[in-house]
């Protein structure tokens, strides 16, 4: 018991052994890949037919015995564990071995309460709702609920795109991806002024392996004082060394100029009851003379709060 017997052909014109056959634990030969050469196991011994190997000057075939080591009993509990759970932890192993044997672990699943998957499932989700704002689903940009960020950008979208630095012809500077302004800044809070970088610099993501210095999805956190983070650098090649730098807010002072049209004109509410949800607003109504016509239907999109 615990055996196994591999039948292989050693060959010069081969370097690896091919296996023909194998028995474990006593059980009848089975022929295996790529040889599947007949093996008949109704009289005792099996037979296994050799084919004739004319061209080949040294060829012969053995037999290997393979008796692994006894199992400890934490690999003989654990083995059960990753058959009749989802895996063993330290305390499941205990509790395990503590009953000795996999007969009395079975006993005493059974007679434990059920731990039924509806129950779980039901503490851990939210009830249904009913509410003209929808929940967990995607709204049109223009819809009731629909939400809004101040950040001007997105640590997820804008990885590995270029921000170009812009004059506004006015003194102040667009700071444009893909062509299209996503804040306007001062002269002076340029990032290219300010950290020494050219006017043109490529969005990061930091290994998250190297350092905990993420992009932030806020400009700022005013229960902190903490001002969210981009990571920016002068082209790809030194992302690996990048500049922490602040994450600047959505703002224009003349929005025609910086899109060719006036942006809607909308009333936004905030989140309630969640700490985690910085500078994000959900659009209220929309105020006249805009309508949902103004709304682009793809990102990115603005709107100017009443």
């Amino acid at each position: 018991s615990g055996s196994l017997l591999i039948l292989s052909k050693v060959s010069d014109d081969n370097e690896h052994d091919v296996q023909i056959a194998r028995s474990y634990d006593g059980n009848p030969w089975e022929t295996l890949q790529p040889l599947l050469l007949p093996v008949d196991c109704q009289q005792d011994p099996c037979v296994v037919t050799i084919p004739s190997h004319a061209s080949v000057s040294a060829i012969h075939y053995i037999i290997r015995d393979y008796n692994p080591p006894a199992k400890t009993n934490d690999q003989s509990f654990a083995k059960l564990l990753l058959q009749a759970t989802y895996g063993p932890t330290q305390e499941s192993l205990h509790e395990a071995k503590s009953l000795g044997s996999a007969e009395a672990w079975v006993r005493d699943q059974i007679d434990k309460p059920a731990s039924l998957h509806r129950a779980h499932y039901r503490q851990r989700t939210n009830g249904y709702i009913k509410t003209d704002i929808k929940h967990h689903g995607v709204r049109l940009a223009c819809e009731r609920g629909s939400r809004w960020n101040r950040h001007a950008f997105n640590r997820w979208r804008d990885i590995g795109k270029t921000i170009v630095e812009v004059p506004t012809g006015s003194g102040s500077y667009y700071l444009k991806v893909d062509g299209i302004a996503r804040t306007e800044v001062s002269a002076s809070a340029r990032p290219s002024v300010q950290h020494g970088i050219p006017s043109s610099y490529v969005i990061c993501r930091k290994d998250p392996d190297q350092d905990e210095v993420r992009m932030s999805d806020f400009h700022y956190d005013s229960s902190t004082g903490q001002f969210g983070t981009l990571l920016v650098a002068a082209d790809s090649n030194s992302c690996s060394m990048p500049i922490s730098i602040e994450m600047p807010s959505v703002q224009f002072s003349n929005p025609v100029h910086a899109f060719g049209s006036q942006i809607p004109l909308v009333t936004l509410m905030d989140i309630d009851g969640s700490s985690n949800v910085l500078e994000s607003k959900l659009l209220d109504q929309i105020q006249a003379p805009s309508t949902c016509a103004n709304f682009k239907m793809i990102w990115p999109n603005f709107v100017q709060d009443s």
